[in-house]
């Protein structure tokens, strides 16, 4: 994590930073998963990403469809938004999920297929730069949780 240009204000890099936004995702969503359970709340926090779908992600606006090479990349190697929801619907509807999981399409390289809950998540999980993330979260958005055993 960047934490010293968190935002890329100073140097900004698009794909560095979306990556970073996606591990941030990530921990915030395995933090909260423990505040949870350390306050008893009767709540679950997923990650889950969709893979690589067909949208205009890519696009340079929202009135331009994705061209040339990116255009023909996302019809031979991208599933369908529809197909991509399913990681997502199968974080907030399947009974096996009880929280902290992350989910996101099987296949080798995790960028297409049906969901799965994948164990990389507990892999890539660093508490500290989950708690500084938290924090720095709170901070941003003026909204501060509950302190617990596990934010304390």
């Amino acid at each position: 994590m960047f934490f010293e240009d968190l935002q890329g204000a100073k140097h900004y890099r698009p794909f560095q930073y979306y990556r970073q936004s996606k591990y941030a995702n990530l921990l915030f969503a395995l933090r909260l998963q423990k505040l949870f359970e350390d306050n008893n709340w009767a709540v679950k926090s997923v990650a889950c990403h969709p893979g690589i779908t067909k949208s205009n992600l890519l696009s340079r606006g929202e009135e331009r469809s994705a061209k040339g090479l990116i255009y023909l990349m996302q019809e031979r190697f991208a599933q369908s938004t529809q197909r991509g929801a399913k990681s997502i619907l199968f974080a907030a509807l399947h009974p096996s999920i009880h929280g902290g999981e992350y989910v996101g399409p099987h296949s080798k390289r995790r960028r297409i297929g049906d969901p799965f809950i994948d164990s990389i998540g507990d892999e890539l999980y660093d508490e500290a730069s989950a708690i500084r993330l938290f924090e720095v979260s709170e901070h941003l958005t003026g909204v501060f949780y509950p302190k617990s055993k596990s934010n304390a």
